[in-house]
């Protein structure tokens, strides 16, 4: 064998015995149990579990509402937008109020940003089961900074660490075709007109858009034929049949609506089937509880306290 190729050979062999590096081991020492973290942190959140829905709704420091729709079925991202000089029936009897004022307001009465998902549920029924302030909104950003934050940095939302973490992976695999912004002011969900402090704003009509509540659909729920019972001990007019119009929004259907005589109590929601529980659970802040349904996969008790806070 030549000289020549003998050497080139044995250069060879010494590169394949070259060990690793320190540099390399210590950054496989490092990375290791972070990926063992993260990959319990994420296994630990329930968020898009399956074919579950999250809806976000946050304000942003302009006032406006954005609700964000991450759909991991159609894996879409859609947002809706509520202008800030939207005037709203605030929940929990506190009168109306634009949208704009809807984080200060919901600060100064100790309910934080869950009277916002209370708010957007009460106007449009949109089953929105998640809040925050308007840096959550960056977890549909494609600025990295705005999206980072969202991740790590703290601010008040109903989201843990774990769930901010599991969301924003999946938008990171979100196609920009895949992405798409609706403002309400564009829809005929809302109304230009003039508020009741004289100034020019929105008002929501009665029309309902059948094209929007397709974003909130829950497709595992609607293609299983769900039966919910509402058990309406509120005597609160028309309540029942509101958040009727919210779980069907959801997918299942509303089979029965039951009145009974007032009782105190708040929401309680009991049944087979454990994925419109939780989602029940999530959107209203009702209280689990077991008990036999019978012939309904989901049945809600609606008491007088929470009639108070719708």
């Amino acid at each position: 064998m030549p000289a020549r190729k003998r050497r080139v050979l044995s250069r060879r062999k010494l590169q394949k015995k070259r060990p690793v590096s320190f540099k390399k081991k210590l950054l496989y020492f490092l990375l290791l149990p972070f990926l063992l973290v993260l990959g319990l942190i994420l296994f630990t959140s329930d968020c898009l579990k399956g074919s579950t829905k999250l809806s976000l709704a946050s304000i942003t420091e302009s006032g406006d509402i954005y609700i964000d729709n991450f759909d991991p079925e159609a894996k879409e991202i859609i947002t809706l937008v509520v202008p800030a000089n939207t005037q709203l029936e605030v929940s929990r009897q506190l009168g109306t109020w634009k949208a704009g004022s809807l984080w200060k307001l919901g600060e100064s009465q100790h309910y934080g940003g869950k009277l916002i998902q209370e708010s957007i549920l009460k106007n449009f029924y949109f089953p929105v089961n998640a809040w925050g302030e308007g840096r959550a909104h960056g977890l549909v950003s494609r600025n990295i900074t705005g999206f980072l934050k969202a991740v790590f940095m703290p601010y008040k939302s109903s989201l843990k660490i774990a769930d901010r973490l599991k969301v924003a992976f999946f938008s990171m695999g979100v196609k920009d075709y895949k992405r798409k912004e609706i403002n309400l002011k564009d829809t005929p969900f809302l109304k230009k007109m003039r508020l009741i402090d004289g100034e020019l704003g929105y008002v929501v009509t009665e029309g309902r858009m059948e094209e929007l509540l397709i974003y909130f659909s829950d497709a595992k729920i609607a293609k299983e034929g769900r039966k919910v019972k509402i058990d309406d001990r509120t005597n609160r007019y028309g309540l029942a049949e509101n958040v009727g119009k919210t779980i069907e929004i959801v997918g299942a259907k509303v089979a029965v609506i039951t009145k009974g005589n007032k009782e105190a109590g708040d929401c309680q929601v009991y049944g087979k089937d454990p994925t419109l529980n939780q989602k029940i659970v999530e959107i209203f802040a009702c209280k689990e509880i077991k008990k036999d349904s019978g012939g309904f996969d989901s049945v809600i008790i609606l008491g007088e306290e929470f009639a108070k806070r719708y």
